[in-house]
């Protein structure tokens, strides 16, 4: 079980301790994630919360963060294990590091569309040539056709000018 947090001050800033302190208790995957500037944001920056923060302060209250081995399936984060935890504790940083040249991740959009990046436009409808009957070989070549234009990085900087207007809820996120 994974469970994603997106600390913000003054939201959920003061649960970053109690959300790590889950993973004492049960093998669940704690994901802090930077906040990014999606859609129509109100929130400004500087009430984003850097992984570098998080990391220390997760560490101010329990001890070490010991880093854990990646793996293909771990995604973006940067994982890690506090002693004596059953879980683990990730830290996803799309604003303080970039990690696109590690990303693995496609997302399927609910209007049939497959997005090759979280933070770009670049998307492949897959919804029409599956109601007009392709089948699984065209299906497949439209696919690995689509990942190879997956961008090497995104443009994001950080600024809400810079973001997409799409809502997370119809990206996938």
């Amino acid at each position: 079980i994974k469970i994603n947090m997106v600390p913000i001050r003054g939201i959920n800033a003061d649960e970053i301790e109690a959300f790590a302190q889950l993973s004492f208790a049960y093998p669940f995957h704690i994901r802090f994630i930077e906040y990014m500037p999606i859609g129509d944001t109100v929130i400004g920056s500087d009430r984003r919360i850097l992984a570098s923060e998080i990391k220390e302060r997760i560490e101010t209250t329990f001890g070490p963060l010991n880093p854990v081995a990646h793996s293909s399936d771990g995604g973006p984060a940067q994982r890690y294990r506090l002693k004596g935890a059953l879980g683990e504790i990730g830290l996803i940083q799309p604003i303080s590091h970039h990690f696109c040249t590690t990303c693995n991740r496609l997302r399927l959009t609910a209007n049939g569309r497959l997005r090759l990046c979280l933070l770009s436009n670049l998307q492949e409808d897959l919804l029409t040539p599956i109601r007009s009957g392709c089948g699984d070989a065209e299906l497949k070549g439209i696919i690995l056709s689509a990942v190879r234009q997956k961008p090497m990085q995104h443009n994001f900087r950080g600024s809400s000018a810079d973001c997409l207007k799409d809502q997370m809820s119809a990206i996938g996120g």
